[in-house]
């Protein structure tokens, strides 16, 4: 029988041996499943930050397996409508329940459950459970994900669009918050777009300036905002946006290597440009 010891401990003896000049064993390897250390960089610097919850990619690929089942229906790109049953059994919630909706983000290492409990009033009344593990949906509070979410591999963290009109100035905030998903907390990530997806590959967060154009920040290393697409705009149109702070962006989409980059403009006119992606 092999004893596990606490990676305190491990960490302790490989310091005692460092200064003693000897090389322990550095005992049995962590599974996937169990936190571990990492560095990670937002817009201050670099930090050390120890993961709370636990991932099992597994275990959400059986969840979603488990959704696609009940919607009789797979996930292919996008959302996936989900019976209202099936989203009150996994999440053990009861009262009004509008729609339930399920995105697979971060390669796969997340799927993340949207709620629409009431729409008495605009915007709807929402809110949003991930899945990281075995533990299943556990909902995250006072998040506000309608400007789009992306999740980095292996779900270390997530980014979320924000945007807030100024109609008085005319001067539009569009950033990305980065958002902790052991603790729910968020900070800024990068100024200047909004509606981030991730890239096929899994380096970059992709995402859409105030005026449509496309932006991608790099998922690891300094968050830089890096200009990939000018949207063609031959009426000299403002992005639409509705009266409580909506924009009419939609996140990329990557099609067999290309963006398809869809715009809604201020005389509710779509149009849609597509371009090469190379990673």
């Amino acid at each position: 029988m092999t004893m596990r010891l606490p990676q305190p401990i491990v960490a302790a003896l490989v310091a005692i041996a460092a200064a003693c000049g000897g090389k322990p064993s550095a005992g049995p390897p962590v599974p996937p499943s169990e936190p571990t250390t990492e560095e990670t960089t937002n817009s201050k610097g670099t930090r050390t930050h120890t993961p709370t919850l636990s991932r099992d990619r597994a275990a959400v690929a059986e969840f979603i397996k488990s959704a696609e089942a009940a919607a009789k229906k797979k996930v292919t790109k996008g959302t996936l409508k989900l019976p209202s049953e099936f989203c009150r059994r996994r999440t053990k919630r009861r009262g009004p329940l509008r729609e339930c909706t399920m995105r697979v983000l971060g390669l796969a290492s997340a799927a993340l459950l949207e709620l629409v409990l009431s729409c008495e009033y605009q915007p709807c009344n929402r809110t949003w459970y991930l899945v990281l593990s075995k533990a299943g949906p556990r909902e995250h509070k006072g998040w506000d994900l309608g400007d789009g979410v992306a999740v980095a591999p292996q779900a270390r963290y997530a980014v979320a669009g924000s945007f807030e009109p100024n109609y008085a100035h005319g001067k539009d905030t569009a950033k990305l918050l980065r958002i902790d998903l052991d603790t729910g907390a968020s900070e800024t990530f990068v100024d200047g777009c909004t509606a981030p997806v991730l890239s096929p590959g899994g380096k970059w967060f992709v995402c859409r300036g105030g005026v449509g154009d496309v932006y991608r920040v790099p998922v690891t290393g300094k968050p830089t905002l890096r200009h990939v697409y000018k949207v063609k705009n031959p009426k000299r149109q403002s992005i639409f946006k509705t009266p409580n702070g909506a924009l009419g962006l939609a996140p990329v989409e990557f099609v067999g290597g290309k963006m398809s980059i869809k715009t809604t403009w201020e005389d509710m006119s779509r149009t849609t440009d597509t371009t090469p992606w190379a990673e």
